[in-house]
């Protein structure tokens, strides 16, 4: 039979729950264990419960491997998270956050994109799609159809990488190629001289900012008469033998005698 000292069990019975020494509730935390010696995975003291392992100081509950929690839970306190990797499986994600930190050890070596990327699956291939800043030359990408799942970086050579479409308005400086039709344009950048050649020349800068005459000039001997030119005219003055006399005709510039 078991007997009591004030408030103590001294001798205990197999069925009986009780801690490893025998003891009672201390601010260290102990095994819970029973009269055959089988030892429980709680470890408790008047301050802290651990699961598994004995309770670090900071912790009031501490669990050593895996854990479930069936219905919902509500951490009134910040959440940190050691592990490699952060599984979410909900349907909804909603974050107060409004400004969201990525790549926050990215502090030295600056090796790693920063961005986000999701899959999609059309016709069986796996694919990938998203937005990033490439560490390689600072720019920020869109892409799609890659095949590859990035890791700390986006392949840009790999099997179906391809630069994906922005469908927006646009602010600021472009390089590159642009096609479609602006709305609006107030000068070109640079004045382009536009200009006319051949029998007829002339030139006009023109900027954009307003329209331009060229004015124009006939070119020396740009004109074939009869070929260029419609109405009558005399080519060349020819005279009778021992009547008339006709000297210098068939040239424009010609000087005729007639005599």
């Amino acid at each position: 039979m078991a007997s009591l000292s004030g408030n103590k069990i001294k001798d205990t019975y197999q069925s009986l729950i009780k801690l490893t020494d025998n003891g009672n509730l201390t601010t260290g935390a102990k095994q819970m264990t029973d009269g055959f010696g089988n030892n429980s995975p709680l470890y408790i003291s008047t301050t802290q419960i651990g699961i598994g392992v004995t309770p670090e100081a900071t912790f009031d509950l501490h669990v050593y491997q895996n854990a479930k929690v069936g219905g919902n839970l509500t951490i009134t306190g910040d959440l940190t998270v050691n592990g490699t990797t952060t599984t979410v499986g909900t349907d909804t994600l909603s974050v107060k956050d409004p400004l969201i930190v990525l790549a926050n050890n990215n502090t030295s070596a600056d090796s790693v994109d920063i961005g986000f990327y999701g899959k999609y699956a059309p016709s069986g291939t796996t694919l990938y799609a998203g937005l990033f800043r490439d560490t390689g030359d600072n720019k920020f990408k869109i892409f799609r159809d890659l095949e590859v799942e990035p890791t700390t970086t986006v392949n840009t050579s790999g099997t179906g990488y391809t630069v994906a479409t922005l469908v927006g308005n646009l602010e600021g400086n472009v390089t590159g190629n642009v096609t479609g039709n602006a709305d609006t344009a107030t000068a070109l950048e640079t004045a382009r001289t536009i200009q006319v050649s051949g029998d007829v020349a002339g030139s006009a800068s023109f900027d954009g900012t307003a329209d331009i005459n060229i004015s124009t000039t006939i070119q020396a001997n740009s004109i074939a008469l009869g070929t260029d030119t419609t109405g009558n005219y005399v080519a060349t003055i020819s005279g009778t033998t021992d009547e008339i006399e006709v000297s210098g005709s068939g040239s424009e510039t010609a000087t005729v005698t007639i005599g």
